[in-house]
């Protein structure tokens, strides 16, 4: 029942990540407005876009978090608590949030809106978590510093939910209370603005002697436990939560994608092809991997001192240059529409737009081919060649982009006989009925009768709706005679209500109270 019940937890800075992550399988997806989120570089939400976000999820069972996890000026209150309130009547799952005087006043406020306790707030031990839940905290987003030990004992001793990153970038300072980009060049990351200064090179001195020249010295590799997820769920957490707000849609979908599997695959005690989703997720963003603390990674294992960004995977080897053309000999395979970079003192990269073959054009090359690429800047023999977009991958990406993607079955009947009024029962998967009758009062037909299948027939025509009837009866005498408008509008207002539906089930209720 545990790993049933494990919730994924999805990044999205924008409407396609939003999408995907929804369409790849996300139980829940944090997000922010323009204003008060630690990604303040994302493209984020606008108050409209998170009010049509919100209806998008709640319909298909998934949750909304909206982060207000920056720390507070005393003169944005009044700004802050009007978005707080328009956030709450939207009917948002949760706010995500690190000052702690505000989330006293949050849970006062929004008595039936969750309050989560951002990792920010550094929570790693029983007498926090004591403190959080008396305060009346759902949700603590543990520091990213903590083991999967400590968590078990913690989860033994207080019952809270309690939430942690498995995947994505980490930051070299304690839970992300970074003051480097503040002080290096005024851009707070406790305000949403971190430059990324550890992501820049640096020379390592004791006293006057150098002991590292310029390399990526406080750059971190980011996390993955896809392969020891089991043991972290074990540990007693609730929500899997995947960083990368700041990411393309397209890791946001293959990292959702690839945890969705392996919870599923936990969950029915089954084997799955894990590597097939590892080689994804390094193609899609990849400055290495650790485990992290979590799983209690060797400190020297989570820095990557050599690449600060995307590297992609190694593919080939440089055999030679000649006139505009790189020669290559391929240890993986190669597609026309790849991305590549070749290592060097100043990296060189693009897009494959030609591969020869012994001189003949070819749309994929394989391990052990020899081909060659146009590239007008010469490079060295033996350097290196990564790959660093896969076309196939992308192209296989790509639907999951689409709102429609993954529509809503409805199950229901439709009631129509003569002299009688139609009505209509309509039930999603996740629980939401209703029940409608039309003010028609069904004439018998003059001339041609309208079969059940007709009927049916014209009812489902249910065009760029975020349904489709999956086990839908129609129950009729097959006497009278309804015009394809009735049905049509019936149709209309059935998705109304349906909608209208999952925003009333909704808590969402502001109280005067603060102090």
């Amino acid at each position: 029942m545990k790993y049933k019940n494990i919730e994924l937890l999805a990044p999205a800075g924008d409407r396609l990540s939003f999408i995907g992550a929804i369409n790849a399988g996300a139980n829940a997806v944090y997000i922010s407005g323009k204003s008060f989120g630690a990604r303040k570089f994302a493209n984020n939400f606008t108050n409209e876009e998170i009010k049509e976000m919100v209806v998008y999820a709640h319909l298909r069972n998934v949750k909304v978090f909206v982060t207000i996890n920056t720390l507070i000026f005393e003169d944005e209150i009044d700004a802050l608590f009007v978005y707080a309130d328009y956030l709450v009547l939207c009917h948002v799952d949760a706010l995500i949030v690190q000052d702690l005087g505000l989330i006293e006043q949050f849970i006062l406020r929004y008595p039936n809106t969750e309050i989560h306790a951002s990792t920010q707030m550094n929570v790693f031990q029983t007498n926090q978590l004591k403190y959080l839940k008396d305060l009346g905290v759902s949700r603590v987003i543990l520091a990213r510093e903590t083991s999967v030990d400590q968590i078990q004992q913690m989860t033994k001793e207080v019952s809270l939910d309690l939430e942690v990153f498995v995947h994505g970038a980490l930051c070299v300072s304690y839970s992300g209370n970074c003051l480097f980009s503040a002080f290096n060049g005024g851009r707070s990351g406790n305000r949403g603005e971190c430059a990324q200064p550890c992501r820049l090179k640096y020379e390592l001195y004791k006293e006057d002697a150098l002991v590292e020249a310029e390399s990526y010295l406080l750059s971190t590799k980011d996390l993955m436990t896809i392969n020891e997820l089991k043991t972290v769920i074990d540990s007693g957490v609730l929500s899997l939560k995947i960083e990368g707000r700041m990411r393309k849609p397209e890791y946001v979908i293959a990292t959702v994608r690839a945890y969705r599997e392996a919870i599923d695959h936990i969950h029915d005690g089954t084997d799955f092809d894990i590597q097939l989703r590892i080689t994804e997720l390094l193609k899609v963003f990849n400055r290495e991997y650790t485990k992290g603390y979590l799983l209690n990674e060797n400190p020297y294992d989570i820095n990557n001192d050599f690449r600060p960004n995307h590297q992609g995977v190694h593919v080939g080897t440089v055999v030679s240059f000649n006139n505009g053309k790189t020669s290559i000999k391929l240890e993986d395979t190669l597609n026309k529409g790849d991305g590549f970079r070749i290592l060097g003192e100043a990296d060189v990269g693009g897009r494959v737009d030609r591969i020869l073959k012994n001189g003949q054009k070819v749309e994929v090359a394989y391990k052990g081919d020899i081909i060659e690429i146009d590239l007008p800047k010469r490079v060295a023999k033996g350097l290196e060649v990564r790959k660093t977009l896969d076309i196939n991958l992308s192209d296989s990406i790509k639907p999951y982009f689409s709102e429609n993607y993954n529509l809503i079955p409805l199950k229901g009947h439709l009631y129509i006989y003569c002299g009688e009024t139609i009505k209509v029962s309509v039930a999603t998967t996740f629980g939401i009925s209703i029940n409608i009758e039309s003010d028609y009062i069904v004439p018998k037909a003059k001339n041609k009768i309208q079969t059940k299948d007709s009927l049916l027939n014209q009812f489902s025509k249910l065009g760029q709706t975020h349904y489709y009837l999956d086990e839908f009866l129609v129950e009729s005498d097959e006497l009278g005679f309804i015009p394809n408008s009735v049905i049509n509008e019936l149709r209309r207002d059935v998705i109304h209500a349906l909608e209208k539906k999952v925003l009333k089930n909704s808590k969402g209720s502001i109280s005067n109270t603060i102090t």
